[in-house]
């Protein structure tokens, strides 16, 4: 059932396309299913046109103009579960029948098959299309709701051979691509827009050293946290050059285990250490105290912090986000 811009009613059943008045509350068969044959129809549309789009079980797309009062068919055998219409990337409409990514180009009058994303799941019977105001696609099917944009890019999916980190891979853009931290050989990366590997920062960097954080220094310049303390990176040169940090493993080795820092208006950097408090340095990056260890306690002992990110406001205020203690200021 669909309703047009004048208010009529269009609906389909086993015996044909009906046409209803509610002002006149009047029915009134405008094609006979048996004039398609041994079939029946499955959906309609309103088309933006004006056009009345109908699907079929086996005899294809149908097109009624009720203007000309003419009937017109495309395709022979095809299965038309649903329709829905759309605007494609270029402004031109179009029609997705409910098959994969089967379309129905209303310029040309052809049917055309899209390449789905990589990772579409194939054999997927879908049920029902419906196009969201915003263009998005959503697919009714046997395994679930599935919904694209279909004049959006599309999804680029690069699968590691082997996990590149037991940690959290650490993500920063640069340059139009995108840096990868993980573990050891696989210490940062960087790839393209196409999710191609094009820089390898990973060399001199010991098998079990992990890339926890990455934050800018200069326009090519990196700081980052390790779990061995942190490092600078020059981008372009390669250069690294580390600062263990070894203050902060006399009570236990992974003491200088730094989850996260952060660079302050003035220069100071900040880290994280795991369950040991917030840490700042002067610009030197040589000179680090600690300003904070504990807000609260837990059966009478303080509870050592856990930073797990930071951020400076526009008037210089600090905001921690602490995975026990929620947000401190």
């Amino acid at each position: 059932i669909s309703l047009d811009s004048s208010g009529a009613l269009w609906i389909t059943n086993f015996t044909g396309l009906w046409k209803y008045l509610p002002e006149e509350k009047k029915f009134e068969k405008i094609v006979d299913a048996e004039s398609i044959g041994p079939s029946f129809f499955t959906h309609l549309l309103v088309g933006s046109s004006g056009k009345i789009w109908l699907g079929t079980f086996g005899k294809g797309l149908k097109s009624y103009d009720p203007l000309k009062k003419e009937l017109q068919s495309f395709g022979t055998n095809q299965n038309i579960p649903a329709l829905a219409e759309e605007k494609d990337k270029d402004g031109k409409n179009e029609l997705w029948i409910g098959d994969q990514f089967f379309i129905f180009d209303l310029l040309h009058q052809s049917f055309l098959r899209l390449t789905p994303p990589a990772d579409f799941p194939k054999n997927l019977v879908v049920r029902n299309v419906y196009i969201s105001r915003d263009n998005w696609l959503w697919l009714c099917t046997q395994k679930g709701l599935y919904f694209c944009n279909p004049s959006k890019p599309v999804l680029y999916h690069h699968i590691f051979s082997d996990d590149i980190t037991s940690q959290q891979a650490a993500l920063l853009e640069w340059n139009h691509k995108i840096l990868v931290g993980g573990t050891g050989k696989d210490f940062l990366k960087s790839y393209d827009s196409l999710l191609k590997e094009k820089d390898n920062y990973s060399q001199n960097i010991k098998r079990d050293v992990s890339c926890l954080s990455l934050r800018y220094l200069a326009k090519d310049q990196l700081i980052v946290g390790m779990t061995d303390g942190i490092a600078t990176i020059n981008l372009d040169n390669h250069r690294i050059n580390f600062n263990h940090l070894q203050f902060l493993t006399k009570d236990i080795s992974s003491g200088n285990f730094i989850t996260n820092l952060l660079e302050d208006d003035e220069h100071g950097l900040w880290i994280f250490p795991w369950r040991k408090g917030i840490w700042r340095s002067d610009s030197s990056r040589q000179n680090f105290k600690e300003v904070f260890k504990n807000f609260t306690s837990q059966k009478g002992i303080p509870k050592p912090l856990v930073i797990a990110d930071a951020i400076e406001d526009k008037n210089k205020n600090l905001w921690f986000a602490d995975l026990d203690e929620g947000i401190i200021y």
